[in-house]
């Protein structure tokens, strides 16, 4: 079997690296959310545990939720991320 390195949904995840992402998001000062909207299951399971300064949000639809984000970008993924990097 071929597994990407990324999560399925419904694929079981390991406790350890869960309470490593949830340690590092509740770090963190900026958190970028990518292809989800806010309310997925899996999105609010992590952002509850933020504590920073600017939610990103970069998803290609609209959703209700989206105005909880401080920044949101309807666009692909990929663009958005190459525009941020090249103005960083």
């Amino acid at each position: 079997v071929v597994r990407p390195q990324v999560l399925l949904f419904g694929a079981m995840v390991d406790n350890r690296t869960m309470t490593r992402a949830i340690n590092e998001i509740s770090k963190a000062d900026v958190l970028l959310v990518l292809g989800m909207n806010l309310k997925s299951d899996f999105a609010a399971r992590y952002i509850k545990n933020f504590q920073g300064n600017k939610l990103v949000l970069i998803n290609n639809e609209e959703h209700y939720s989206d105005g909880i984000a401080d920044l949101v970008f309807h666009e692909p993924c990929g663009e958005v991320l190459e525009k941020l990097v090249k103005e960083l």
